[in-house]
């Protein structure tokens, strides 16, 4: 189901290109870890991290607005997670280059560190870092119900976020790097497609 813009605004063209923009930081956030000090040690991927998830805010608003007529509670419960999702993905970006800094992070795992991360760790970071995956798994459910096209774009994204905590919990680098290039495979078509939409319809108040 084709969404139908009324006028095409500013934010129309934000989101759109977001959409583009926010997993190819996401790939270069990973990538860069994969080829620096590892997961949680690199100060670049954990900047680039910062920036990628900022982006991801107006990737969540317009991809939701786009599957709100099909089911809108589920759309507005999963802006909600999804916004959760990207401040506990944010806060991991600054716990890592806090680690490549300090040596110290507020989500210890390994076995030399302490074995609990404790209740702030849990509140700013294991519980949010979770519902950005779902909240992505939710997206990819309800682009499939409206239609939005690519169609196939849907199913991707679907996989991208089944495999988004496989990668950052088990700490696999590689796995990590494959999960952002699906995210940018399944996001980048539907960006285009929109900006491409945007060009044919007027544009609203500045």
């Amino acid at each position: 189901m084709e969404r139908q813009w009324a006028q095409r605004t500013m934010l129309d063209d934000l989101s759109a290109a977001a959409i583009i923009g926010a997993p190819i930081l996401m790939l270069a956030s990973y990538t860069a870890s994969a080829i620096g000090q590892g997961f949680q040690r690199d100060q670049i991927g954990g900047v680039l991290q910062v920036y990628a998830y900022a982006a991801f805010i107006p990737v969540i608003m317009g991809l939701t607005r786009l599957v709100q007529s099909a089911s809108p509670r589920t759309a507005g419960l999963i802006a909600v997670l999804g916004m959760l999702g990207v401040a506990g993905a944010v806060a991991y970006g600054v716990d890592h280059i806090q680690f490549g800094f300090y040596g110290v992070a507020l989500d210890t795992r390994s076995a030399s560190e302490a074995q609990t991360v404790g209740t702030a760790g849990w509140l700013a970071l294991r519980i949010p870092g979770i519902s950005f995956p779902i909240a992505m798994l939710g997206l990819s459910l309800l682009l499939i119900r409206a239609s939005v096209e690519p169609r196939w774009c849907a199913p991707v994204l679907g996989l991208g976020a089944i495999l988004f905590p496989v990668g950052n919990i088990v700490q696999i680098e590689a796995l990590r790097v494959a999960t952002a290039g699906l995210f940018l495979v399944a996001l980048a078509p539907i960006g285009w497609h929109l900006l491409e939409q945007h060009r044919t319809v007027p544009s609203g108040p500045a």
